[in-house]
Formats: C-alpha cells, structure tokens, sequence
C-alpha cells in the first residue's frame, strides 16, 4: 500500500506496531479554500415538485405506446456490451425492475445458487445483498461465519444440501470514518489470497469500492482499482471456473450516523465510475459491469443503504446473468 499521507520515520517499525488507524470527519473542511468554502455552503437547486409534460406518439396521440420487451434471455447477452451501455439499463414496473437489453429473473432459489461458492468483496452495501439472500432463501442455510459485534469481520454462511456457500468479506483499507484494530486482517484479506473454487462447479466474485473512499484523493481510488485489476486477472490464471462481477456506484446523496451527516451531489459516482471503466479495459469480455444507478434514480434515492426493493433489484440483476429460467437444470439435492 502507498503512503499518501506521511510515513514512520522509525527503522524498526514492523506490522505489529501498527495496532490501530482511524479517521473521522471533523475538521474535515479546515484546509478548503475560501472558494470552496463558499461552493460549499449554497443550497440544492431546487426542482418543482410537479412537473407537466406532454407526449404525443410518433404515429398518432391517441395510439398506446408500449415498450419493446427483449427477446434474448441475460445469460445469452453479449455482456461486454454492458460497459459501453449509455441508455438507461431499465425501468420499475408495479414494483418489479425490468431490464431493457435483455430478459431478467424475478426472484432468486436454488437452481441459481446450486453448487456455488459466491463471494462479496466490498462494504455494507454489499452485505445488504448478502443479507438479502439469507432472507428469501428457503432452504436452510447454516452461518459458520458471523461476528455481529464487529460488522467488518467475514461473514459465511453454507448450504450441504446444494452445495452453496456465501461469502461477504470487507475490503482493504480506508475504511472511514470508523476506528479499526487489528490491521493485519485487513491488509491480508485481499481477493487473490481468498478465492477458492474447492468443492464447486463454478466461483462468483463481486467486488465493490467506493463511499469509504470517498474522503480520500482520487489517486488513491484510482490505485485500489488498480491493484483489484491486478488481483482478478490473477485470479483467471488461477481458476478458469471464476466469474467477476463489478458493482458500479449506486446514486445517493446522504450518509447518516449518530453524530453526523454528509451531503453530496449525486454526480460524484460518475467520475468514480469513469475510473473503473478506464482502469478495466482489457477485461471487458472476462468481467461483467453492473450499472446499478438507474435503479437508484428512478426512485430518487437518497440513502447509502438502498430500500429493499432497490437491494432486491439489484440482486435479480446480478443473478440474471446466471441463471437461465427458459432452460432450467435439473438441481439435486446432497444427501
């Protein structure tokens, strides 16, 4: 890891001295400069509540306007078509997110997740996903791993009858604005030393970084992103059995705790989001993007932590790209 602040200047510092790190956002705003200071404090443009707009069909005012369904299922989709995507990836209908290049599940079981070790690498957000699966799974499925007084400690959870496993696992540091102990784990639980595919047919890892980061430079993002791209193509030459999903910044503009509250534009997640796409080219056609932005503004989401209905949405989207419904496989269970 690189230094961006300042560097021990004792010979004989090792690991074991390093026992905690923490940062927080006070005084975060003493060194802004009185211009940004001033662009600070100016309050959000103001949207009317009710907008009118008229739409007249192409043909005729009075003929219904429908939307074209796509006719070829996720799973068969051109996937590195995803990150060159510029129209918006989908649309809410009667509280179900349908996707507009290709056909998606509804719900997530068994035949999806059947002998399968799926790993989330990144924050909470993504134990929300991890969470959300436990909670409509309906097939037992025993936690082995849970430390419910330390949110940032691996999480696993398996399922002998269908061989499932699911792993959530912090990402390295930053880690703000909360105070960290034990370092080690946090430096050596990286995503290349981790994956296994013992015992499974096929790995799914899904990586995801971005509001922990956000109090820190952009370089430092930047080199992150750079050293996950390094681990995942390590990871292909490893395994030829792993698929890699990247979980793009969601929309939101609030970060709430008991002490304080951060505001900001919502735009921030596009200049996060060009990094990972410059950063990942060359593996287009190996990692799979998942843009899920559009959900987020549909709605106007405001929080960090999405409602479920956008958590559930993002999930089946996940899952679309693996599980073929038109063409189910047989799923056995282990006795």
């Amino acid at each position: 890891m690189s230094w961006f602040c300042g560097k021990p200047s004792g010979r004989n510092i090792l690991c074991k001295h390093w026992v905690r790190i923490s940062r927080s956002w006070n005084n975060y705003t003493e060194n802004m400069s009185k211009c940004e200071q001033e662009l600070s404090m100016r309050n959000n443009t103001i949207i009317p509540t009710e907008v009118y707009i008229k739409t007249l069909s192409r043909s005729s005012a009075n003929r219904l306007n429908t939307v074209k369904q796509p006719n070829i299922t996720c799973t068969d989709y051109n996937t590195t078509r995803l990150w060159y995507k510029w129209k918006p990836s989908g649309y809410f209908y009667k509280g179900t997110w349908i996707l507009r290049h290709c056909k998606g599940i509804s719900d997530v079981d068994e035949t999806c997740l059947s002998n399968r070790h799926i790993y989330f690498w990144g924050d909470s957000t993504l134990i929300q996903w991890y969470h959300y699966l436990l909670s409509t799974l309906t097939f037992e499925c025993k936690i082995l791993l849970n430390d419910r007084h330390a949110w940032r400690q691996t999480k696993v959870c398996y399922c002998h009858r269908y061989n499932i496993t699911l792993t959530w696992m912090p990402h390295n540091i930053p880690i703000s604005p909360f105070h960290v102990e034990n370092l080690r784990h946090f430096f050596s639980n990286t995503i290349r030393e981790t994956v296994s595919n013992a015992g499974v047919s096929e790995v799914m890892l899904i990586v995801h970084l971005y509001s922990h980061i956000l109090m820190y430079s952009l370089k430092f993002f930047t080199f992150h992103i750079v050293e996950i791209k390094k681990c995942v193509e390590n990871i292909f030459k490893r395994f030829t059995n792993v698929r890699v999903f990247i979980k793009l910044p969601h929309t939101f503009q609030r970060m709430d705790t008991e002490n304080w509250m951060i505001k900001q534009p919502d735009f921030i997640g596009y200049i996060y989001t060009d990094i990972i796409h410059k950063v990942f080219k060359g593996l287009y056609k190996k990692v799979i993007v998942l843009d899920n932005r559009d959900a987020t503004i549909s709605i106007r989401n405001f929080e960090l932590h999405p409602s479920a209905r956008i958590v559930k949405a993002m999930v089946n989207q996940l899952f679309s790209y693996v599980c073929n419904r038109s063409s189910r496989p047989e799923v056995r269970a282990i006795r």
